[in-house]
């Protein structure tokens, strides 16, 4: 939820240790964590073949519903006659199942353009942006780089809804997280979900906005930048986007594309 990465590589080495068998949940990083966004293992260079079980969600990155969850035949027979989620559930339409594949095919790049591509390296831009940004301002954000989901800490339970309602006004809508979705009632924060379809303008109204809102039901914990600094941290933002453009473009110009498998 808060958008942070476990300490793979370390976990995998306790459960080996152990003998104990390792479950990740990749529902918020499949499709959009990664160089080529096959999620965690690939951001943080581990095997997936050291990873026991991997479950995920269709419903974010490929736009479509259901799950998946990979394992060795043995787990998956397993789940098959004995995991009650499986056998009163019912089948994926076709017109989602399509939805899937085609999601599958673009962020991989198997439909022959470079789409996946930029895609994923405008996410973690968009994704870098927005959190740095917040963080100038004076919010604690919980959450690591190019994780396209972060959260705002407001702690004070009283406040989420207000916050939430506020922007609202002002036409951002933010997802307001308490007790008992977080399990300490004082752990309240807003919670914020970044997508490649955003525009550097939408992105800037939605900060100007979230801004407001933060100082009107004070929820900045820490001292902001000054706007000087703030501008200077956009301008340099903007010229490596304009850096990244101009790659795609030639990328495009000359038709190589490299492999993402």
């Amino acid at each position: 939820m808060e958008g942070d990465l476990c300490r793979l590589p370390e976990i995998i080495a306790v459960c080996k240790k152990y003998k104990a068998y390792t479950y990740l949940d990749e529902a918020h990083n499949i499709g959009a964590i990664g160089k080529s966004g096959r999620g965690v293992c690939e951001f943080l260079r581990v095997d997936t073949a050291d990873v026991d079980i991997m479950m995920g969600t269709f419903s974010k990155s490929f736009g479509s519903c259901g799950g998946y969850i990979a394992a060795s035949k043995e787990v998956i027979e397993y789940l098959k006659l004995t995991c009650p989620a499986h056998l009163y559930a019912t089948a994926i339409s076709p017109p989602a199942a399509q939805q899937i594949l085609s999601s599958i095919k673009v962020i991989l790049g198997d439909d022959g353009s470079s789409r996946g591509a930029q895609k994923l390296a405008r996410i973690r831009e968009n994704s870098n942006f927005f959190r740095t940004e917040l963080q100038k301002m004076g919010f604690q954000v919980i959450g690591d780089n190019d994780s396209p989901a972060m959260s705002i800490m407001v702690y004070n339970p009283a406040k989420i809804s207000a916050f939430s309602r506020e922007c609202f006004k002002r036409k951002v809508d933010v997802v307001a997280v308490g007790y008992p979705a977080i399990k300490q009632l004082m752990l309240a924060r807003v919670r914020i979900c970044i997508s490649a379809s955003h525009t550097r303008e939408d992105l800037l109204t939605a900060l100007e906005v979230i801004s407001q809102v933060g100082d009107l039901v004070g929820i900045k914990y820490f001292p902001a930048e000054p706007k000087n600094q703030q501008c200077k941290g956009r301008l340099k933002l903007d010229e490596e986007r304009n850096v990244i453009s101009d790659e795609e473009t030639l990328e495009e110009d000359t038709g190589e594309t490299s492999s993402l498998w």
